[in-house]
């Protein structure tokens, strides 16, 4: 008996030493968390555009209202940063790190909570990105009065949208006519930067305006089997003239 209370013990002590441990270090990594985005609600849309954030090397920091989901879906992954509140309290935006955010995006299923952290996070900072969701088209107008740069209604549009309306101010689309050889060198130091390649553009003489092919690579790795993928189609490498980055 005394061997076991002594080994139940242990057990409760290593637990709470680990909790201890755990938070605290989650708590480090929200303080250290600079150049994010603040992704304020975690429901149907707000999950979909945290893969979509997270797919393309993209630093997210999660405020969701609901204590349950935060506790049972967000903390289980430890590289995963979640904070339970509302964001329309402006002490949770700080502590979501604001100050250092590269932008703020805005997901919750009520437009009126989406209108006042919108308003919130304009007071705090009022040179920061917002992108906000609107559930119904007639509050469009409300959202951008309100201070957001861009509204995006589901109803229209998905969550690949809402994360290229979030990166507006960094989007980069450049076109350059070079050897296919040329794509490889470009890339890398693209990649280096911590860019995604979303499309390449094949210029061909029969169309008048290029097509574009969707390839959304974040690593060398992906960026090879491209490569390889044109090598055993020698058409249509020969066709490839330009492409187009962010």
């Amino acid at each position: 008996m005394i061997a076991y209370a002594f080994t139940l013990i242990i057990m409760v002590v290593s637990m709470t030493v680990e909790d201890i441990t755990s938070g605290a270090r989650h708590r480090r990594m929200i303080k250290a968390a600079k150049n994010h985005f603040v992704l304020c609600g975690y429901g149907r849309v707000g999950s979909a555009v945290h893969k979509e954030l997270l797919k393309r090397n993209q630093k997210v920091l999660i405020i969701e209202k609901e204590p349950s989901i935060v506790e049972k879906e967000l903390w289980d992954d430890p590289d995963v940063l979640a904070i339970p509140g509302d964001a329309t309290d402006e002490s949770v935006m700080w502590e979501a790190g604001i100050e250092h955010a590269r932008g703020v995006i805005i997901t919750t299923g009520d437009d009126v909570d989406n209108l006042f952290i919108t308003l919130t996070a304009r007071e705090i900072q009022p040179e920061i990105w917002i992108v906000t969701r609107a559930s119904k088209k007639v509050n469009i107008k409300r959202l951008y009065r309100s201070g957001a740069n861009k509204v995006i209604s589901p109803e229209s549009s998905g969550a690949e949208d809402i994360y290229f309306a979030a990166i507006q101010p960094t989007i980069m689309k450049i076109t350059e006519m070079h050897d296919v050889a040329d794509i490889r060198k470009e890339s890398e130091i693209i990649l280096k930067h911590d860019c995604t390649l979303e499309n390449i553009e094949y210029h061909l003489p029969e169309f008048k305006e290029p097509l574009a092919r969707k390839i959304g690579v974040t690593q060398l790795d992906q960026l090879d089997h491209f490569l390889e993928s044109l090598d055993k189609d020698p058409k249509r490498k020969e066709s490839l003239k330009g492409f187009m980055n962010q």
